[in-house]
């Protein structure tokens, strides 16, 4: 493809999507005054019947691509684009229409598959462009992948320029003299752009190839924002797969790190709820995730794209809703398998029922919470009918009070299973937890959920629903959680759905295969679940420092990793970083109101004289806990030796090592962990400056 052919086709692109979003932001703003003129009772909006009036007001993301068909479809013909919601071709600037990335013929986009019913001939797709847009959702590159033996002048042709004829010349003027064999600089040959010729392109077997492989990897090279990025132009055949899932089949996935299962679970929550799905049948769904932390990384792209049927829960404030009690850390050092695990739930439960037969249940929610607590913590004749236990009864005595029981971290996760089962029999409460709610719920780095806590996401669970688990086995943090992913879906008994084995993801998009081989070292995984990792990047830099010179060497690495990488983010990682983040503070980072992100306004070198726009660098100081779920440009793990183990893996290391997009430093004063020794000998560098 030539350089003014390809040109053509972008500007041609890039005014349809211009025309397509001022088409849909006119729509929406017409909702919008509609909306507001409707009336409604103050009695339904009490009662939560009213209809929604506030009108939407989000951003239109940009086109995503388009399909060309070797046979005219009987609604959308032989070309038609894929977007965020439906436009008919009579309001399009052009003779195509657009669907919705959810519709049924939508999926010839993502899977190369026709979408019809299984009989349809599979060979009606011509090729696929999938394009690739700026922050500004202006359309600036694409990417197409034809079928075996199409030619690329056959398919996205262009309209015919309308002809205008000319003026006839002046008389008082004579016609311009025609030149011959008189070269001009601006009639030399254009340059080919580095793209090779569509047509001419080796098609491997689509089950071996990478699809839209070059924005892909244009895509990957983009600065990470903090936020879960939009990636519905390139979204993968596997990823598409497990996004459009059937409803109600379980689903248990597997994925190491990079493999995009966060992006699998937040799109697969956007596709069961659309409206645009025609065989939607959740009406009501749950996104899980682990810390705060997890949900400000996902909660742009659901809001971006209006997922009102959405609830983004995050465990942390799950159970500290649930308890109504202090915000105690939810992973504590004291915990152990008897104060965490499902049984927790059934004694309180059991509990709650008990005092309710016998009639002595006050009506109170606040004291009836006391009134159980007392219970299970004295030697009661309930105490010693339930609590069989040797070790969970010890703990039980041991706890002197009501009271001080709010203070203790290791009760809370106690506070939370009598608080739901206090509301499963109906008491009252200033707070009520939404029990018995959800149609289905995703659970995202679902390895390091405790059994306490998929028991009192069970009781949110509606009867016959289905669950989405998606996780990571080698990341497994504590021993006290399930070990396999055959234990957890035993007892969660999933009705009739026959779940033999976890669904696996095999291509990693985020770390480099640097920093996998490096984390590797860590892990005895299956083989069926090694990842290929897509790109390569600096080898992982490692340095040993001494205990007084700590802060200061993370610190200069921080100045220059911020250098390498102005526009992303970069993140400490670490056990304990008291003292780095005192250092921090005096180098001029400030905290965000998220609690772990800081930032420095940083005046960029500019000519003397010239005035420039500042702007905010980003850090980010989690320990391995609030790390899980995200990614960084860049990370620095301090200290590995300090992180937990948990019988013989490393799963926070492992975590922690793995959330680096680009390039990760090791900077430690105490010797590495064994696995990480023979891999680090060669690693082991000079420091910077």
């Amino acid at each position: 493809m030539h350089n003014h052919d390809y040109e053509e086709q972008l500007n041609h692109e890039r005014a349809t999507n211009e025309h397509y979003i001022r088409v849909q932001e006119k729509k929406q703003t017409r909702g919008r005054g509609l909306a507001s003129s409707i009336a409604t009772t103050p009695s339904a909006k009490w009662t939560d019947t009213a209809p929604r009036t506030g009108g939407s007001n989000r951003r239109i993301p940009p086109l995503y691509g388009r399909v060309a068909l070797t046979t005219a479809d009987e609604y959308l013909g032989k070309d038609y684009y894929i977007g965020d919601s439906h436009l008919e071709k009579e309001e399009m600037n052009v003779d195509s229409s657009v669907i919705c990335w959810v519709a049924p013929k939508a999926k010839i986009f993502y899977s190369d598959q026709s979408s019809e019913e299984p009989s349809s001939d599979r060979n009606s797709l011509a090729a696929v462009r999938k394009f690739f847009s700026s922050p500004t959702d202006e359309i600036i590159d694409y990417d197409d992948q034809l079928e075996d033996g199409v030619d690329s002048a056959d398919i996205f042709v262009l309209p015919a320029p309308i002809e205008i004829p000319q003026a006839p010349p002046s008389p008082l003027q004579a016609p311009p003299a025609i030149l011959e064999d008189m070269p001009d600089a601006e009639d030399e040959p254009e340059e080919l752009i580095d793209i090779p010729p569509v047509a001419n392109r080796p098609i491997p077997d689509s089950s071996e190839r990478l699809k839209a492989e070059r924005l892909v990897r244009k895509s990957l090279d983009t600065p990470r924002t903090g936020h879960l990025p939009s990636v519905l132009n390139t979204l993968q055949p596997d990823q598409y797969r497990f996004v459009t899932w059937p409803a109600d089949t379980p689903l248990l996935l597997q994925g190491c790190p990079g493999t995009g299962k966060t992006i699998i679970a937040a799109y697969r929550a956007l596709y069961l709820t659309h409206p645009a799905n025609k065989d939607r049948r959740t009406k009501r769904l749950a996104l899980v995730g682990p810390t705060r932390a997890w949900a400000y990384h996902v909660s742009n792209l659901l809001n971006s794209m209006e997922a009102s049927d959405i609830t983004c829960i995050n465990l942390e404030d799950l159970i500290w809703k649930a308890s109504q009690g202090p915000r105690h850390a939810l992973h504590h050092p004291k915990h152990n398998w008897f104060k965490v695990d499902w049984s927790i739930y059934r004694l309180a439960s059991r509990a709650v029922k008990k005092l309710e037969q016998q009639g002595q249940l006050v009506s109170s929610k606040n004291q009836a919470m006391k009134q159980v607590l007392r219970t299970l913590i004295t030697d009661t004749p309930i105490h010693r009918d339930l609590v069989s236990d040797r070790e969970r009864s010890q703990w039980l005595l041991n706890v002197p009070s009501y009271s001080q029981a709010r203070k203790w971290p290791d009760c809370l996760l106690l506070f939370a299973a009598i608080s739901i089962a206090l509301e499963q029999v109906n008491r009252k409460s200033s707070k009520p937890f939404l029990l018995n709610r959800y149609d289905h719920i995703i659970v995202d780095e679902a390895q390091d959920v405790r059994g306490i806590e998929w028991a009192i996401l069970n009781q949110m669970i509606t009867s016959n629903a289905t669950w989405s688990i998606i996780g990571d086995m080698n990341q497994r943090r504590a021993d006290y959680t399930f070990g396999s992913w055959r234990e957890l879906i035993d007892q969660l008994e999933t009705g009739d759905a026959d779940v033999d084995r976890e669904e696996v993801l095999t291509i990693g998009y985020r770390s480099t295969r640097q920093i996998m081989k490096f984390a590797d070292n860590l892990i005895d995984q299956p083989s069926r679940w090694r990842v290929d990792m897509l790109r390569n990047g600096p080898e992982v830099l490692v340095e040993r420092t001494s205990a007084k010179r700590l802060s200061t060497k993370v610190m200069g690495h921080v100045d220059h990793l911020i250098s390498r990488y102005p526009q992303g983010t970069v993140a400490i990682i670490g056990t304990d970083l008291a003292d780095i983040k005192r250092n921090a503070t005096r180098a001029g980072w400030r905290r965000e109101q998220t609690g772990l992100m800081f930032h420095r306004i940083s005046s960029p070198e500019r000519p003397e004289g010239q005035r420039g726009k500042d702007h905010a660098q980003r850090l980010t100081l989690a320990d391995h806990i609030e790390a899980r779920g995200l990614e960084f440009d860049a990370v620095i793990v301090v200290e590995p030796a300090d992180f937990p183990t948990n019988l013989g893996r490393s799963g926070p290391l492992y975590t922690s090592l793995t959330r680096a997009h680009q390039e990760l430093v090791v900077v430690h004063t105490r010797p590495l962990p064994e696995k990480l020794r023979h891999r680090a000998h060669w690693s082991q560098r000079q420091a910077r400056g």
